[in-house]
């Protein structure tokens, strides 16, 4: 319990400007449209400062936000030699609980420990990685390379200026036998082989506590300079529960421990933080929060606006804690239809830092949002030609922005900046036969005729099948399929919502449609080609030819 007495309560209040909470009348903007509550001060970082975030995908969108400001990132390192094309290692990152977490900060700093490869489990003939998932299985020499391989990844928490932990769920299991928490649940058939090895533990509040204080005295146990140690609740739901209540009864009561927890622990321990992406996501309108087509994932605009807080809190107002929150501010303006809030929200940024490739990328997104291709050319250009934002993503976005624009010239450009400045042959290969590929078709295809539904008829449209997507795909094969081929529809919105659908009802078929989209010159390309590898990743897992 926290005691004080009158005088430090009114000098503490004295000084909060944000002491009452947000009504219609006064505060409204810290609600409405989005939510926008701030991180206390006080931890301070240099500029130049590194950051190891560790968790769920929710620590993810933590890690894109920062990377997106060019900030050194030293977790979930795409170099990690893991089974997943470029783009797709992250995901293997994922801690569920904090404790499985801890055991690869550990191993990854005891030598000794080799990297926990003794903690692999052999079951019919194949070594699986219960630190990462029980699907994660192979052969033993493979298991156990990709075992430390891994776990090598995690050395960044010990190097790291500021360490971001995201506690996930209550809900955890463990391995009796290696004494160690696990990253989910074992399958029936694994668990009746071996009787008595896995258990079910689902933690109370002095156990979340306990845990905190674990990853505390590891963290804070590294030689040297200590780190900024920062904790945040993730707002991703647990698809699951493994008891008797309601998922969504269930997971509120774990947050809701988690947050209780970190709150106690900060309060203790002076050189600890707590960051409120947690209240960021559940006080927003989730049209602003999370994906509509999953409910318990959120979506990285709530995200970017909250980590831009985060390091205002510790750096002050600067270039990169700008250009993260404009694109998160620009995003979600973009979602709510309205241009011209985007637009201002980039200008608004761009009175104090108007030479900047990071704002240049929000800007040209805005134009493209809204189909303003031509106007977003010039942007995606300049930033592509920035040295600090130089990116195979943004370079494929460029290139596609360029192909639009039936300016192959601009997409050889960038092609050979991609040529000079990047290091992944495979991906250069991949941008060089996109731009080869559509510079022939761009000189011979004749001019666009005009639409043909005017505009209001096409959002109808497409809202109507977008709807449908979730409850009846085939029907959105069958009719918006026929559109597509009869000429009446032609935008590649409805191009990419016929893909979508087809994922859903004919894997075959989904799987070329979208090589012949990603071979071309595609708005969504970057959707398109992560939906791709998932698919082929998912046949080939089912032991489908691909």
């Amino acid at each position: 319990m926290q005691k004080l007495d009158v005088e430090t309560v009114h000098r503490i209040t004295s000084r909060n400007k944000l002491r009452q909470y947000a009504s219609p009348k006064k505060g409204r903007a810290r609600i409405l449209p989005f939510a926008q509550p701030r991180m206390r001060a006080g931890a301070e970082i240099a500029p130049e400062a590194s950051f190891f975030v560790g968790g769920s995908c929710f620590a993810r969108n933590i890690e894109r936000a920062l990377a997106f400001g060019g900030l050194p990132v030293l977790s979930s390192s795409e170099d990690t030699p893991m089974p997943s094309p470029p783009g797709q290692i992250a995901k293997w990152f994922n801690k569920f609980n904090t404790d499985t977490l801890l055991n690869e900060m550990r191993w990854a700093v005891q030598p000794e420990a080799d990297f926990g490869v003794p903690s692999l489990v052999e079951f019919e003939g194949e070594y699986s990685d219960l630190q990462i998932g029980w699907s994660f299985a192979h052969k033993q020499e493979q298991a156990e390379f990709l075992r430390r391989a891994y776990c090598g990844a995690y050395s960044g928490a010990n190097e790291a200026d500021v360490v971001i932990i995201t506690l996930g769920s209550i809900e955890c299991w463990y391995d009796c036998e290696q004494q160690i928490y696990l990253n989910g649940m074992v399958p029936k058939r694994v668990s009746e082989q071996m009787p008595g090895r896995f258990e079910f533990h689902c933690f109370d509040f002095e156990d979340a506590y306990a845990s905190l204080q674990r990853v505390y005295d590891h963290v804070m146990a590294r030689p040297g300079k200590k780190p900024v140690l920062v904790f945040a609740v993730s707002a991703v739901a647990q698809p699951a529960t493994y008891g008797a209540e309601d998922a969504l009864v269930s997971n509120m009561a774990s947050q809701a421990i988690q947050r209780a927890a970190a709150e106690q622990f900060v309060r203790e321990h002076e050189d600890c933080w707590y960051f409120p992406a947690y209240e960021y996501c559940l006080l927003s309108d989730r049209r602003y929060s999370y994906h509509e087509n999953t409910f318990n994932h959120v979506q990285q605009p709530v995200m970017d606006r909250a980590v831009a807080n985060m390091l205002e809190a510790m750096q002050g107002p600067s270039e990169v804690q700008s250009i993260i929150a404009a694109r998160g501010l620009v995003a979600d303006h973009n979602s709510a239809g309205d241009p011209d809030k985007a637009l201002a929200a980039v200008e608004k940024h761009d009175e104090t830092y108007g030479d900047s490739a990071g704002l240049d990328v929000v800007r040209a997104q805005t134009f493209a949002a809204h189909d303003r291709h031509e106007a977003a050319l010039p942007y995606y250009m300049r930033a592509a030609r920035s040295e600090k934002f130089g990116t195979y993503s943004l370079w494929s976005t460029a290139v596609s922005a360029a192909l639009r624009c039936k300016r192959p010239e601009l997409a050889a450009e960038i092609v050979a900046i991609a040529e000079e400045r990047g290091n992944d042959p495979e991906r250069l290969a991949v941008l060089k036969e996109r731009a080869a590929t559509a510079a022939p078709a761009i000189a011979a295809a004749p001019e666009p005729s005009a639409p043909q539904l005017p505009r209001d008829e096409l959002i109808r449209i497409h809202d109507t099948y977008k709807e449908l997507l979730g409850s009846d795909p085939q029907r959105v094969v069958n009719e918006l399929g026929e559109m597509l081929e009869t000429g009446k529809l032609a935008d590649d919105r409805f191009v990419w919502l016929y893909a979508r659908a087809l994922t859903k009802t004919d894997a075959p078929q989904a799987i070329a449609f979208l090589r012949e989209l990603c071979a071309g010159e595609f708005k969504y390309m970057a959707s398109a080609e992560n939906t791709l590898n998932n698919l082929v990743a998912r046949e080939q897992r089912l032991g489908r030819a691909v």
